[in-house]
This record gives C-alpha cells, sequence and structure tokens, in this order.
C-alpha cells in the first residue's frame, strides 16, 4: 500500500497522525516547506518532523521522499 502523498495539501494532512510498523511508532508533528518537485513536477518535496510517543521531536527534519520509505510499509495508529 503506497502512503506516498501525491499533493502538498496531502503532505501537509500528515501532521498530528500517528503511524506503527509493529512496535515502532511515529507520530508526525509537522510539515514543512512542502512543495512540488520542479523537475518532475510529481514527487512532493517536504522536510518531515516527527517523534516516537513520549519523547522529544527531532531536531534535524527527514525529507519526505525518505521518510515515506518507512511510510509506506506502517499502517494508521488511533
Amino acid at each position: 500500500m503506497s502512503n506516498t502523498p501525491k499533493t502538498v495539501n496531502e503532505a501537509l494532512s500528515l501532521a498530528g497522525k500517528t503511524w506503527s510498523i509493529g512496535e515502532d511508532v511515529r507520530e508526525i508533528t509537522r510539515i514543512e516547506n512542502a512543495q512540488v518537485s520542479q523537475y518532475d513536477r510529481r514527487t512532493v518535496m517536504a522536510d518531515v518532523y516527527w517523534r516516537k510517543p513520549g519523547g522529544k521531536e527531532r531536531i534535524k527534519p527527514t525529507p519526505l521522499t525518505t521518510f515515506t520509505t518507512w511510510l509506506n510499509k506502517a499502517t494508521p495508529s488511533c
């Protein structure tokens, strides 16, 4: 299943959602600098800030293109 955002609005809507793969749970705290790639006009690029439940938000963002590798294996948590 692909959870890769196809639009800027889909990317921005990830903020505040929690995803998990088994015991590995991540809460997306915010999305910044979301934009469509100027090169292929299909890839959505953004900075993803996330944390483990009860933990601190990561200081450095993860690029959305990297984060979707994990996200595509994950399922939404309640």
